[in-house]
């Protein structure tokens, strides 16, 4: 990560010394331009973001060290026409236990979705084996994000329009994939 961040300063470090040679002593530079150098000096830097009014450079986002930020600064102070830099750069923390609670969340929402699919589930079939006029135990039902989909065999087209209006009637249901086989 040092030798990273020792790179990329080397390269804001050129490329400032570069633009010292372009602009002419006693020149007025335009805020567009030193939003643009500056912009261009610190395009590895994808967490920073930069304003200038009136020569006034505002850096605000993060880095991964305090000397990084340091150095960040003073090249950017050494911008020709830059009057000063106001740092907002803060120090990006890694936060393990922030990750894990991320991950935990999307683990206890990917089950509370499988719990819901399973409920839809146990409803469409129970609702199934309620009604007479199908032979319910050959029709297979499942769930997956709250999309219904009947398998097996029905004797008749009006059984299976009957399975596929009852699964599309059960709650929190948003579409029914039909996949019943009439037989002939």
């Amino acid at each position: 990560m040092q030798k990273l961040i020792a790179k990329r300063l080397l390269g804001l470090t050129v490329m400032v010394m570069a633009l010292l040679l372009t602009v002419a002593c006693g020149s007025k530079v335009p805020d567009s331009k030193i939003l643009e150098q500056t912009k261009q000096a610190l395009a590895a830097y994808q967490d920073v973001s930069v304003e200038v009014k009136d020569g006034v450079v505002t850096l605000a986002g993060t880095m991964p060290s305090e000397d990084a930020i340091k150095t960040v600064v003073g090249v950017v102070a050494k911008i020709p026409g830059v009057k000063s830099v106001d740092n907002k750069i803060q120090v990006k923390v890694e936060d393990p236990l922030a990750d894990a609670a991320d991950s935990a969340a999307e683990a206890v929402e990917a089950a509370g979705q499988y719990l819901d699919d399973a409920a839809i589930t146990a409803e469409v079939k129970s609702q199934l084996l309620l009604e007479k006029d199908i032979a319910a135990f050959d029709i297979a039902v499942s769930t997956t994000d709250r999309v219904v989909t009947l398998t097996g065999t029905v004797n008749t087209k009006a059984q299976a329009d009957l399975a596929v209006d009852i699964a599309a009637k059960a709650k929190d249901v948003t579409s029914v994939n039909n996949q019943l086989k009439v037989k002939q």
